[in-house]
């Protein structure tokens, strides 16, 4: 893997998010950070405890799909809260995720279509 080529991807998508952006990143389904990419917005985001936070949430989701719905897995994960939106999303077979952090002033509809938009990318330099 390729940790600057991944983090020029993340900038470009930092770029066309905008001003709205608090951070985003890659993480492993493990919990641990690979690169992470700040916006402008200032914030009391922990990306190293969202990080971990959001893979057990994935594992615990997964493992209560297989349970409720046959091979069923997390594919997106989406949390408002009164100032921002997150944007977890799995990508590939599920080593890694794209986590996205925003204001509430974004468009949550435009950041997941982007998100969508660079995961064959970003999924082409986790390879």
């Amino acid at each position: 893997m390729d940790k600057a080529a991944l983090e020029k991807e993340l900038n470009k998508f930092k770029e066309e998010i905008g001003d709205v952006l608090i951070a985003t990143g890659i993480v492993s389904i493990d919990g641990a950070p690979v690169v992470e990419v700040y916006g402008a917005l200032e914030s009391q985001f922990n990306p190293q405890r969202a990080s971990t936070i959001f893979a057990m949430l994935i594992n615990v989701l997964n493992k209560s799909l297989s349970e409720i719905y046959e091979s069923k897995t997390v594919q997106e994960i989406l949390i408002s809260t009164e100032t921002s939106y997150f944007t977890v999303s799995v990508i590939g077979q599920g080593d890694y995720f794209h986590g996205t952090v925003v204001s509430d002033k974004a468009d949550i509809k435009a950041i997941r279509e982007l998100t969508k938009k660079y995961e064959p990318l970003l999924l082409q330099v986790l390879k």
